[in-house]
């Protein structure tokens, strides 16, 4: 598919704020077949400089207090026989898939997960046949907490019920290949949170369907994040993150309370792009720094950017391809240089 292009770009100015308006009906773009965008020639960037200490390397090993497998404690409703309430604390392993069947806490915690494993949030004491659950969604609490793998990723905590949610707080999530995935119609609350050296730290929607603005995936805090990469991925030798969040055929609202940042990913914030599908994305107060090509990179979409840094970023600050419009406003200023902003 070839998008052609008409655009129209407008400066306001008043006291104080400057108001860049850039609307473009559609962009220049070639789109592979099955809708994302075709490869170009570019250096995918790589990790470069002396890697910082793993959360592994300093938490990893040793004396568990729990240790969590299959079939005896895989579910947090099967957790509460041992514990006075539904929170966990202490050092913790888990060694298979855990179900998060209840709502449940871990509270200053060291959680280590087994490499190919992952945390379910579901609806219901136990799967059913088909792969369903059962139930209203639970909730997953992470306070005060440090989650990470050894050796290889983890999956991550996947929303799997509507209604479901994951909440953290003052905590880190560290060698997933998706910190958060959230597919389904749930809540991701997210305050002073780090999504460190993951493949992607926080996955919005779908490959598969279209998601409305009513049942999409959505952040019910978002305030004070890092999005960082500061050593290869685990199981590579120079491979960094992808994507701090990445958006999939769903609309999608980014608006943090205190600053968050995004720096030495790939990207910052990733749309791919479909034929069939026109995603919706607003930004406020997030800065991108240091990312290694570009901070915000959607493809086939209207986007929306307030109050936001580009700083050092490695190709762009934004890369725009078959947008339909896009407005950014900043303090004056606060979006530095004349190539921020590159669209086709």
């Amino acid at each position: 598919m070839i998008c052609l292009s008409v655009c129209l770009s407008v400066c306001l100015r008043s006291t104080g704020r400057a108001t860049f308006l850039i609307l473009s009906l559609l962009t220049t773009t070639f789109l592979s077949s099955n809708g994302q965008e075709a490869k170009n020639c570019e250096d995918i960037p790589t990790f470069i400089g002396i890697p910082e200490e793993t959360l592994c390397e300093q938490y990893g090993g040793g004396v568990y207090d729990l240790t969590l497998n299959s079939p005896t404690l895989n579910s947090a409703s099967k957790l509460l026989a041992f514990l006075s309430g539904n929170t966990a604390s202490g050092k913790i392993y888990i060694a298979d898939d855990f179900y998060v069947d209840i709502d449940f806490h871990f509270d200053n915690c060291t959680l280590e997960i087994a490499p190919g494993k992952q945390i379910f949030v579901t609806g219901g004491p136990a799967p059913l046949m088909s792969g369903q659950y059962y139930g209203d969604g639970a909730k997953l609490y992470i306070k005060n907490s440090k989650v990470f793998a050894c050796g290889e990723l983890w999956k991550g905590i996947r929303l799997v019920k509507t209604g479901s949610q994951a909440n953290i707080t003052n905590s880190e999530v560290e060698d997933a290949e998706i910190g958060i995935d959230a597919p389904v119609s749930s809540a991701i609350g997210l305050k002073n949170a780090i999504f460190n050296r993951n493949r992607i730290g926080v996955s919005l929607g779908r490959e598969a369907g279209s998601i409305t603005l009513d049942n999409a995936p959505a952040f019910s805090t978002f305030s004070g994040n890092l999005f960082s990469c500061t050593a290869p991925l685990n199981g590579t030798t120079d491979e960094i993150s992808q994507a701090g969040i990445r958006i999939l055929r769903c609309p999608a609202a980014i608006h943090s309370e205190a600053v968050s940042k995004f720096t030495d990913s790939r990207f910052g914030i990733q749309v791919p792009g479909y034929n069939d599908y026109i995603t919706t994305l607003s930004i406020s107060n997030c800065d991108f720094e240091e990312v290694g090509q570009y901070g915000v990179n959607v493809v086939r979409g209207a986007l929306t950017v307030k109050f936001c840094l580009f700083k050092n970023w490695g190709d762009r600050g934004i890369y725009a391809q078959c947008i339909y419009y896009m407005i950014i406003y900043s303090e004056a200023g606060v979006i530095a240089s004349e190539k921020l902003v590159i669209h086709r």
